[in-house]
This record gives C-alpha cells, sequence and structure tokens, in this order.
C-alpha cells in the first residue's frame, strides 16, 4: 500500500483516521497458514475503526492492563511506520474494510463497534476451581447483545499483554469454529438468522505457561421474523447458559421484528409468574440453576425457555420477611447467635422464607421454630410466623453448615405495624393503689406514709377489648416492675416501691392486639416517718387462744409485717421460725402446744372435706410441743396473715403495711378455710370450694 498524499488527508479528520485504519487492517485468511514469524507488532494491532469509536475509554483500559503502553495511530501522515512485508494487501472487497469503518463511525458501533464501558475483553479458564477472574487478555469490538439487521458483522481483535507471544485465534459462531493466524486483527463474522451465540478463543504464551483465554458474546440477526431477545439488563447479556454469583437478577424481555418491537406475553421464573415494569423483570434465584420461561402471544407465538445457574460466592443462608427484608447467615457467622429484626406490617401474620446456598452439599435447614415451636412450610415454600405487637417472639434456625456441623441461630423479631387505612383508637387505662387493704385510686399528688405498694392496672382497647398482663408495661422511677403478683378480674397487681422520699412516677403503657398504645403517668408522694399498726397472733383453731393478743407497735415507714411480727413475738417470748430467711414457717417457744384442742366439729369438717391427707383422722398430733407451724396436725396447716380484714397472699417479707394498719397472724388446719382465708384463684383444694361456713 503507497503512502497517500497529503491532499487526500485533508479531506476530513475523519476520512483520514479511517484511511489510516486500512492501511493498518490485516486481512483475514480462514485457515491460512501461519506467518514464518510472529513480531511483537502483530500482538498490538489495532483497527481505526476501534480507536475512532472508543479511543478514550480504550487507552484508559489499556493504561490500566500494559502498565501504560498504549498504541495509538500517528498524529501526522509523516509519522506513519512503512508496512510490514507479512502484512497481507487490503483490496476493496476485504470484508474490514472502509465501509465497515465509516459505518463505525456514523452508527456508533451498530456493525460491530465496541460501546464504551462494555466488557468484551477475553478471560482465561484457569484451572477448575481456580479461575483468574478479571484477568482480560484480548478485546474486540463484538458487543455482547447486539442486534443487527446484516448477516456479516465485521470485529476488531486486540491483544492486551505485550508481553505474551499469541500462539493461535479461533472463533466459533453457533459452535462453527473457524482458525486464524495468530497475527489477525480483524474479520468478519456469518451470521444466521436469530440468536448467535459467538465465542472468541487465544492462546498465548507467556515467560512461564501457557494460557487459553476466551470470551463469548450473543448477537441477534434480525432478519425479519419475530425474535425473542431476553438480555441481563446490566450488561445485555444472553440469558441462555448464563451463570451468576448475585442472586438478585434484573433481565429485560421483548419481542423484535425488524425496527417492530413488542412486549412479551409472560414471563415465569422457576415456573411462577414473574410481574414486570415495560420490558424489566427482576428475579430472586434460588441456588443452582434456574428455568425462565418468556412467552410472546398472539400472533407471535414464541416460547423460550433460558437457563441461569446462581452460584453463590460462599455458604449461605438467606431469610426473606413477608415486609421485603433480607438476612444472611454465613459460616462466619457465630454458632447460637442472635439478631433482632423489626417486621413492618398491616398485621401481626406474617411469613418468611428461608434458601440455603452451599459449597461442598453438606448445607441444609433442619427446622424452624418460633418460641421453640416447630413449623412446617407452606405450599409456597414459606413459614406463616405469628408477630406479636407487645413483645418480641424468638424464630430460631437449625441447620447443617459446610463441615456438616449442627449449628443454630436466632432472629428476635418485633413487629411495627404499618398504616393499613382503619383509624384505630388508642387503649384507655385505669389505675389504683392499694394499701392494708384499703383501695383507692391513683391520682397525681396522692401522699403515702409507706413506699410499698399494690399497684392495680386495668385497660381496654380501642374496640373494647380487654387487655392483659402481656399488654402492660408498669414502670416506676423509669424502672419496670417485670410482671404482676396478683390478679382480681379485670385487675392486674404490681408490687410498686417508692424509693425516693418526695416526688415518685409511676408510667402505664399498653399496646392493644392492634398494636395501638397509649399511656398514662401519675406523681406520688412518698412521706417518710413513723407508722404505727396494730398486729396480734393467734391460735384460736388448736385453742390456745392469742399468742399475742391486739399490740399497737410504732416503726419506720416500709418496716416489713415479717419485722414487725418479729418484734411483737419478742415481746411475749417468742420466736419466728424463717424457711429460706423469709417464708414463715413456724413459731417457737417453751410449751407454746401444751394445752391445745380443736373443736370436734372442726375435725368433721376437715376429714369430709379430705383435707386429712395424712390420715390421722380425729386424732391430731402436733410435732412438738415447743413448735407450732406447718404440718403440725394436719398436713394444710400453718400461718397465715390478713391486713385489715383482707388475705394478701404474699409473703410477710413482701409486704410493708400503711400507718394504721391491722395485722393478724392467725394459725390454719385447712390452708386457710377455717379462718375465712381460702381463695380459688389459687386454684381449688379439697373436696369443698369455698370457706367453712364460720371462722374457728
Amino acid at each position: 500500500m503507497k503512502k497517500m498524499g497529503i491532499q487526500a488527508l485533508r479531506l476530513t479528520a475523519a476520512l483520514a483516521l479511517a484511511l489510516a485504519a486500512v492501511w493498518l487492517v490485516l486481512r483475514m485468511e480462514p485457515s491460512a497458514p501461519p506467518q514464518p514469524e510472529v513480531q511483537a507488532a502483530s500482538r498490538t494491532l489495532v483497527t481505526g475503526g476501534e480507536l475512532l469509536y472508543d479511543g478514550e475509554a480504550l487507552a484508559g483500559a489499556d493504561a490500566s492492563l500494559t502498565g501504560g503502553q498504549i498504541d495509538t495511530l500517528p498524529d501526522t501522515p509523516d509519522d506513519k511506520p512503512e508496512e510490514s512485508p507479512d502484512t497481507p494487501p487490503a483490496d476493496a472487497s476485504d470484508k474490514g474494510g472502509l465501509d465497515d469503518i465509516q459505518n463505525i463511525i456514523d452508527g456508533g458501533g451498530g456493525s460491530g463497534g465496541q460501546l464504551p464501558g462494555r466488557d468484551t475483553g477475553g478471560e482465561t479458564g484457569g484451572q477448575p476451581g481456580q479461575p483468574e477472574e478479571g484477568d482480560a487478555w484480548f478485546t474486540t469490538s463484538i458487543v455482547d447483545g447486539d442486534r443487527v439487521t446484516a448477516a456479516a458483522y465485521p470485529f476488531t481483535i486486540r491483544h492486551l499483554k505485550p508481553e505474551a507471544q499469541v500462539l493461535g485465534l479461533s472463533v466459533a459462531v453457533n459452535g462453527a469454529v473457524t482458525d486464524y493466524a495468530a497475527n489477525t486483527a480483524a474479520g468478519t463474522l456469518t451470521l444466521t438468522g436469530g440468536v448467535n451465540t459467538v465465542t472468541v478463543t487465544a492462546q498465548y504464551r507467556t515467560a512461564d505457561r501457557t494460557v487459553k483465554a476466551s470470551r463469548t458474546y450473543t448477537l441477534y440477526f434480525l432478519d425479519g421474523q419475530w425474535l425473542l431477545i431476553v438480555q441481563r439488563a446490566s450488561d445485555h447479556a444472553s440469558l441462555r447458559g448464563l451463570a451468576v454469583t448475585e442472586r438478585t437478577l434484573t433481565f429485560s424481555a421483548v419481542a423484535v421484528q425488524g425496527d417492530m418491537q413488542q412486549p412479551v406475553q409472560t414471563v415465569r421464573v422457576n415456573g411462577s409468574t414473574v410481574t414486570g415494569s415495560g420490558d424489566l423483570y427482576t428475579a430472586q434465584l434460588r441456588a443452582g440453576d434456574n428455568e425462565i420461561t418468556v412467552e410472546a402471544g398472539g400472533s407471535i407465538g414464541l416460547t423460550e425457555t433460558y437457563t441461569v445457574t446462581y452460584t453463590a460466592p460462599s455458604f449461605r443462608i438467606d431469610t426473606a420477611f413477608s415486609d421485603g427484608q433480607t438476612r444472611t447467615i454465613t459460616g462466619d457467622t457465630p454458632n447460637g447467635g442472635t439478631e433482632t429484626v423489626t417486621v413492618e406490617g398491616g398485621s401481626e401474620s406474617a411469613r418468611v422464607w428461608v434458601s440455603v446456598e452451599g459449597v461442598t452439599g453438606l448445607e441444609k435447614l433442619e427446622e424452624l421454630r418460633l418460641d421453640g415451636r416447630r413449623l412446617s412450610p407452606g405450599a409456597d415454600g414459606g413459614y406463616a410466623v405469628t408477630l406479636n405487637a407487645r413483645a418480641p417472639v424468638t424464630l430460631t434456625l437449625y441447620y447443617t453448615d459446610s463441615d456438616g456441623a449442627s449449628r443454630e441461630y436466632s432472629y428476635i423479631l418485633r413487629f411495627r405495624r404499618t398504616d393499613s387505612g382503619e383509624t384505630l383508637l388508642p387503649p384507655t387505662i385505669s389505675a389504683q393503689i392499694e394499701a392494708d387493704g384499703t383501695t383507692m385510686g391513683l391520682t397525681d399528688g396522692l401522699v403515702l406514709k409507706n413506699p410499698a405498694v399494690l399497684l392495680l392496672v386495668e385497660g381496654r382497647s380501642g374496640k373494647g377489648e380487654q387487655l392483659y398482663s402481656n399488654n402492660f408495661t408498669v414502670t416506676v422511677n423509669g424502672t419496670a416492675i417485670p410482671a404482676p403478683t396478683a390478679q382480681t378480674g379485670s385487675l392486674f397487681g404490681y408490687d410498686t416501691y417508692l424509693r425516693y422520699e418526695g416526688a415518685n412516677t409511676i408510667t402505664v403503657t399498653a399496646v392493644d392486639n392492634e398494636g395501638v398504645s397509649a399511656s398514662r403517668t401519675w406523681t406520688v408522694y412518698y412521706e417518710a416517718g413513723e407508722i404505727t399498726v396494730t398486729i396480734s397472733v393467734e391460735a384460736t383453731t388448736v385453742g390456745l387462744g392469742m399468742l399475742v393478743p391486739a399490740t399497737a407497735v410504732t416503726v419506720p415507714g416500709g418496716t416489713s409485717a415479717l419485722a414487725i411480727l418479729e418484734e411483737a413475738l419478742a415481746q411475749y417470748g417468742y420466736t419466728a421460725a424463717l424457711d429460706r430467711g423469709e417464708y414463715l414457717s413456724a413459731i417457737c417457744g417453751p410449751g407454746i402446744c401444751t394445752g391445745y384442742s380443736i373443736d370436734p366439729e372442726l375435725k368433721e369438717l376437715i376429714v369430709a372435706d379430705g383435707m386429712d391427707a395424712q390420715g390421722v383422722g380425729y386424732d391430731p398430733t402436733p410435732a412438738s410441743e415447743d413448735r407450732l407451724g406447718e404440718f403440725d396436725f394436719y398436713r394444710w396447716s400453718g400461718w397465715m396473715f390478713s391486713v385489715n380484714g383482707s388475705y394478701p397472699g404474699i409473703s410477710m417479707t413482701s409486704y410493708a403495711p400503711q400507718d394504721g394498719a391491722v395485722l393478724r397472724l392467725r394459725f390454719t388446719l385447712a390452708m386457710g378455710k377455717d379462718i375465712g382465708a381460702y381463695d380459688g384463684s389459687g386454684g381449688a383444694y379439697g373436696e369443698s370450694s369455698g370457706n367453712y361456713y364460720r371462722e374457728w
């Protein structure tokens, strides 16, 4: 090829560059014998079309991949190098000639031009399990996913590693392989109508190894027939045989005929229909092969099925919640760990889906439990989970990891209600204070002489439904009271202690079954000082009368009933025997049981009631003359105390009376039935379901 004159080069800058490219293009000759010697220049040849279209992008890529050695066209005709004697001359019939380069300039790659930023490089296959990912050895002008209207598809190839010797080059179109000379830089593919799979393979020799690098493209030849085009959205790669490492796949699906484009009718992923937005569809893939079927109905009548293989980069278990959240367990997740998840929705009924992706084949989900209850999957593979607006629930996954070891991991699920469109009224809350058997309304400014009181809480939902203990949260001065200690009807009793002299705050929060909450706060005052209570110790049921007659005792406010009792007993020569340091098991004193007697009528009632479990019948005796306590005479005997005529049902250690309270400690032979202390809320016992007809 002779040098061109200056006059011709001045026609246009584009024409000059195009002609320069033509000068560089080598005519591709299929099955041509290799050149006697492969020069370094043969590994870096580039066509003008490639540079004209993507000069800046390619230069950047070359700079990173070749250490800054970038081949460019000469700036002026005078800088143009002499032709290599090994380069065959180009003629007008060359399919990679001037016309094609001009098409690239005018059409932006419509006949094979490389799009900016598109991955067109060849990567090594490496050894099984050891790919050299991202190591590009060549780049081509072939555009993956390109749509063309001509069977002839020109392309160029550029090798990116100057230190590597090119040993060979082959191109397969729909499985038909054509071999080319190592120094080939350009050529033309012949496409068939519809989908074409093109694989470019190059062999290289470096100082220490031989490498085979390849790259596969999908090209669409629109030959006038309807054609389904289904491509990954990110890079237009065909879904046919696609392998991915990301679980979420977004792809486009359209039917094309020439310049016409129609949306498809149905898209199914693993048998489930997927709804798209325009021509875009998003699928959540499962581990392994995923079947994606696309149908274009009506007069088009095309159906294609694609297999996309999803391989997780490592072992993982994904738990997807019905509100769209996903949590992941990997091999690094600690065994027995926990994680808090807030699940949103308009209902406490939710679903979760669990998918396991492994690398060894040992990985599997053993079972799912909600608060210890085993769950079973539904028809859709999801697990039904009932959340709780008032308290979290625990979802535990039991699974086998990549090493075959049994592991578990828990999600603490909290529920946050979203607007369902229904106007929901907040719950109503009322509270009372019980002090020494006297109940009074809880009001701001209430003054109490004793820091220990019983808080009685009651509530209704906005729909009028009764609320229960699990609906309430009670705090005193910011400290939560874990649970109620008593219940009477709809009232729940919380042992409350006012630890500050002066102002104390009591807050009650209620959350109903719809997740709607309300709170009320009261300020009450504790005035420290001395209180006076009246206490007596009575053993009338066994004929011993008043061990301690009604006695007024003055003590500091907040003193426990047990401490008051011990002081009173000491004045009369008795001591209290305690079980575990808090439960009054007996009162001891020399000859305390001397002279005991039980009314025969009371004995008859006890035997008839079945409270004579020890079989002593009508002749019961104490275990000791110096001790009167539990299990003496009958199995159900022991000491019980009342405050202002009511039995609180708690230990004397836990109770601190208010000023003016009247305490009576009484010995019972029938667990309170003989002294008016029977309360069925604690469970039925004996043959009768109430107190005896009188007190002894």
